[in-house]
């Protein structure tokens, strides 16, 4: 905390190609490194190895990469398991051992989606296979950083940007086309944009925080009334709109309330996040024009 604020010089940034990944690079890039302007620079998390990668005047790594299909966590629970745990653990011992601070990310889905509201003491209790994992993940990681690391748990991570094809374009999309949107009144999250998560992840390293922060807007609703905020946004007919349950979806099992408390982070870091309303709002102005 004291000395790291010229300690955020140069993170870098792996698993840049993702969603998540290129907004880092975008957040991060004006002010602390020029490393990757020219070609990127490929690593295997299934055998990571820091050794081809320029970290010299790295300070800090943003671990973004890994496997996140919920369905292909299932179907090849192995496989993922090298990638988003044994994977992502070596490559944080790595970061360790070149004095590199490591930052990572987990999920909602690491809780069962029974009570809601969780804080980051809350027991863990996921229910498939991609949850276990990064359960997993959170358990293991300080026996190899002693602490000396952030990970950021994230809710549901959304754009305004016109064909980004997140949560809230998405269904923009479907409905402007009139095309129906089967969404579930059982799953309850709590979003946030991908703007202000940036905004976070800056603050927390500036102030040189460490452990456990759970990343969600300050609002949580459902898919199904998110989904009617839209289309009352756009003016088409809410009949488009299909409430269902999670109960209704094949595939692998999904917790329904995984909406996460996160008044940690807001009194920790001076953020404050943009609402649904403006967000809708937003993106479907920029979609009608």
């Amino acid at each position: 905390m004291d000395d790291s604020k010229k300690n955020i010089k140069r993170p870098i940034v792996i698993g840049s190609g993702g969603f998540i990944g290129r907004h880092l690079v975008k957040t991060f890039n004006a002010q602390v490194y020029t490393h990757y302007r020219r070609a990127p620079f490929l690593l295997d998390l299934k055998a990571p190895s820091l050794e081809s990668l320029p970290i010299k005047e790295c300070t800090h790594a943003i671990i973004a990469a890994g496997c996140a299909d919920i369905n292909a966590c299932t179907r090849l629970p192995e496989e993922t398991h090298l990638i988003n745990v044994k994977g992502t653990l070596e490559l944080t011992k790595q970061c360790i051992e070149k004095g590199l601070f490591p930052v990572l990310f987990s999920t909602d889905y690491v809780f069962d989606g029974q009570a809601g509201d969780y804080t980051e003491e809350s027991p863990l209790s996921p229910i498939n296979v991609y949850g276990k994992q990064k359960a997993e993940l959170e358990k293991c990681v300080t026996e190899i950083t002693g602490g000396n690391h952030l990970i950021l748990r994230l809710s549901k991570i959304y754009s305004t940007e016109k064909g980004s094809k997140t949560l809230i374009d998405e269904m923009v999309q479907h409905l402007i086309e009139g095309r129906p949107i089967r969404a579930a009144v059982d799953q309850v999250f709590c979003p946030l944009h991908v703007e202000d998560l940036m905004q976070c992840i800056k603050l927390l390293l500036e102030k040189g925080e460490r452990g456990l922060f759970n990343c969600g807007g300050r609002e949580k609703l459902s898919r199904y009334d998110l989904a009617l905020k839209v289309a009352q946004a756009l003016g088409v007919s809410e009949a488009l709109v299909e409430p269902i349950s999670l109960d209704h979806l094949e595939g692998s099992p999904r917790p329904k309330a995984t909406a996460l408390s996160s008044d940690k982070l807001y009194k920790t870091v001076l953020v404050n996040p943009q609402t649904i309303d403006q967000s809708i709002r937003l993106l479907t102005s920029r979609r009608k024009n």
